[in-house]
């Protein structure tokens, strides 16, 4: 069985997989952060978008108390 030790197959992928994914493209991909500023012209226009910083699993408490999966502050500088 060594074409199944080659090829593995993804048998499940739970949300936090995907999140935790999504958090390092975030912090370590140029390319994936200049894909995001494409698709959010409408808020940044042709600006440059800059991640300040990328939290997961974000708890409040109080009123509306809950739980964030992924909380981005970015910058988005028009041009």
């Amino acid at each position: 069985m060594m074409a199944d030790k080659q090829n593995p197959i993804l048998t499940h992928v739970s949300e936090r997989d995907m999140d935790l994914l999504l958090i390092e493209e975030l912090r370590c991909s140029e390319a994936f952060v200049s894909w995001l500023a494409k698709n959010l012209r409408s808020f940044i226009g042709n600006g440059k978008l800059s991640i300040d910083q990328v939290h997961h699993s974000v708890r409040t408490s109080g009123e509306g108390a809950g739980e964030t999966d992924i909380r981005v502050i970015a910058f988005g500088k028009r041009t």
